[in-house]
């Protein structure tokens, strides 16, 4: 009998030790849409001349542990991928802060509490609840600190003076040079009564792409590179009951879009029809000669890049784009349950930028490529905040 996809499931174990399995591991299953990690075998042919015009042989001569994940984004599932796509070890900050004021007769974008500007940090993204008015309550970001207070987007649009604002962020975490988490995944196979069973170890999550675009569930893809593949009919010796997929709700490109901002733009928005988001750690493995596939993994330099369309509204995109001027792009996204992912680059240029004639009857875009630096104030490239429900 031939396997259905719908019989296959894949699961990750986070490694203790890179590159090895844990004794008694506890895979979490994923809800992928497809792709997967295989062992990309490369084969050379011999090349000895034969008058007969026939074929020696053909022979393994190297191996690469590779694939794509392909999911659709939530907040749960993903949580440890998005985590390592960073390379920082350091604990995450988090934001608990409560009896914070906002006056909103004076001006609603700005909270007030002492030494809350060394708590909360330009880019980060929280939220912001009220007892006495919730209709403030929702998710947002810190776009300027001052002595004892900061300055939040969107505006809170309080209209009293509120002083019972409660403040909260679960992890904040900034890209780093931190080393490089492990992971096994496992691929499981049931057909016909049997179950066959793929281990990939010492797995990286070296990429991340996520696309925006309208009318669309928001979707991604994780590039994992590895060290070894195991077959077996069996599964792992001391492998437990795998963990449930996590409860999730699928984020789309209307509802789940709270917040896209561009900084430095009059308004500090603009309209997106499309936005793609790439991290790029570019780890690469390292081969030897008497070893088949790779014997470690390195990174190099971090790469994060976007390309986008917007609709035409005015030049501001493009004198940035001509005089080579950052900006900052801010995105937030909530799912249907309230969690909420805050994705900031505070140091951005575009690469290119046009504005073509598409043809009759349509409206006239902007499209281009950006590239995320190293803020020379913050120090980060991209910075992720995630909000619990």
């Amino acid at each position: 009998m031939v396997a259905s996809t719908n019989l296959t499931s894949s699961a990750y174990d986070k490694e203790t030790i890179f590159g090895v399995t844990d004794a008694n591991p506890v895979f979490t299953l994923l809800p992928t849409t497809g792709g997967g990690i295989a062992n990309n075998i490369s084969t050379a042919i011999s090349d000895v001349i034969r008058s007969d015009r026939q074929t020696d042989d053909l022979v393994v001569v190297d191996g690469d542990i590779a694939g794509d994940i392909n999911f659709e984004l939530s907040y749960a599932p993903y949580a440890d991928f998005m985590a390592s796509v960073l390379m920082n070890a350091a604990t995450p900050r988090t934001i608990s802060l409560s009896t914070v004021t906002n006056n909103g007769t004076v001006d609603s974008t700005i909270i007030e509490n002492a030494g809350i500007e060394a708590v909360i940090q330009t880019g980060d993204v929280f939220s912001l609840s009220s007892a006495t008015d919730p209709t403030i309550d929702g998710v947002y970001t810190c776009i300027a600190t001052g002595t004892n207070q900061v300055t939040v987007s969107p505006d809170t649009e309080a209209t009293t003076n509120l002083t019972d604002l409660v403040v909260t962020s679960t992890s904040i975490q900034t890209n780093g040079a931190s080393p490089i988490d492990g992971y096994t995944f496992r691929k499981k196979v049931t057909n016909n009564g049997s179950n066959f069973y793929w281990y990939h170890r010492g797995c990286a999550i070296n990429t991340m792409s996520l696309k925006f675009a309208t009318g669309s569930i928001l979707s991604g893809t994780f590039g994992i590179i590895g060290m070894t593949e195991e077959v077996r009919s069996t599964p792992l010796t001391g492998e437990g009951a795998d963990n449930p997929v996590p409860s999730y709700s699928i984020l789309n490109a209307v509802s789940s879009i709270a917040v896209i901002r561009i900084s430095g733009i009059v308004g500090g928005t603009a309209t997106f029809s499309t936005l793609d988001l790439n991290i790029d750690n570019k780890i690469a493995p390292a081969k030897s000669i008497g070893k088949l596939g790779a014997g470690a993994l390195a990174a190099y330099s971090l790469d994060v890049n976007g390309s986008t369309e917007v609709y035409f509204d005015n030049l501001d995109l493009y004198n940035k784009f001509v005089a080579a001027t950052s900006f900052g792009v801010t995105i937030i996204l909530t799912d249907g349950d309230g969690n909420s992912i805050g994705i900031d680059m505070p140091y951005c240029k575009f690469e290119s930028l046009d504005t073509p004639i598409s043809g009759k009857d349509a409206f006239l875009m902007q499209s281009g490529s950006f590239k995320a630096l190293r803020d020379p104030t913050l120090d980060y490239m991209i910075k992720f905040s995630r909000v619990d429900a």
